[in-house]
């Protein structure tokens, strides 16, 4: 009974110092992936002069990027899309701006480029960090209604809504995809909803924004929730 006694307390021993070591050894390999927050580098900030020469948009069709020319080559610059109207204001395509802007570089490799700020002449001085985002707005009622329409698709093919009467109707993907059928052999349409302020300093390539609360397909209305 002895022998079998002692050789239990020596395994018990055993597993305890095993057990003791794997978990300095896990500790150790976590410490070894803990990387602290002083190591991570910050967004650079780069300054550049040149002359804006396009502008570019989301999927939804509002602008938010310009691609500047420079002496060093074109590069583009990404800001938020609220701020496009006082952007494109400041940056005529046909005067020289200088900017200054965050390059960050993501783990893959890839650089965003972040708009800060932009200054005309010396003088003017566009600074985006001071302008927030506009406040949730219902936006005015109106009623668009027409017989030429066309479809518009995100860069994935799907369908986010239609331009009608120079206004981007946007839907809701399930609306989109249940309505798509009817619309795509409509003869007419009205659409009744919100539509986006000016105001809140969006600017959108295909005209007014519009979010409907009903769709009226060839006399059949629908309503979208």
């Amino acid at each position: 009974m002895n022998f079998f006694r002692r050789h239990i307390i020596f395994i018990t021993i055993a597993l305890s110092l095993v057990g003791i070591l794997v978990f300095f050894m896990l500790q150790k390999n976590d410490l070894q992936h803990e990387v602290p927050a002083s190591a991570i580098p910050a967004p650079l900030t780069q300054r550049m002069s040149g002359m804006v020469t396009r502008y570019g948009s989301n999927g939804h069709g509002d602008i938010d990027k310009m691609l500047m020319k420079g002496k060093a080559g074109q590069l583009w610059i990404h800001f938020p899309p609220h701020a496009a109207r006082f952007v494109l204001q400041a940056t005529d395509r046909q005067v020289a701006v200088t900017i200054e802007y965050t390059a960050d570089i993501h783990g893959k490799g890839e650089t965003n480029n972040e708009l800060r700020t932009i200054t005309v002449r010396r003088n003017h001085l566009v600074d985006l960090r001071s302008i927030p985002p506009p406040p949730p707005s219902r936006g005015d009622e109106v009623t668009v209604s027409g017989n030429k329409f066309y479809i518009r698709k995100d860069e994935e093919g799907r369908m986010i809504g239609f331009v009608l009467a120079g206004t981007l109707v946007v839907l809701p993907p399930h609306i989109a995809e249940n309505l798509m059928p009817m619309i795509l052999t409509a003869q007419e349409l009205t659409v009744k909803g919100q539509q986006r302020s000016d105001e809140d300093g969006f600017v959108n390539v295909y005209g007014k924004v519009l979010r409907p609360s009903s769709i009226t397909v060839d006399h059949q209305t629908y309503l979208v929730q």
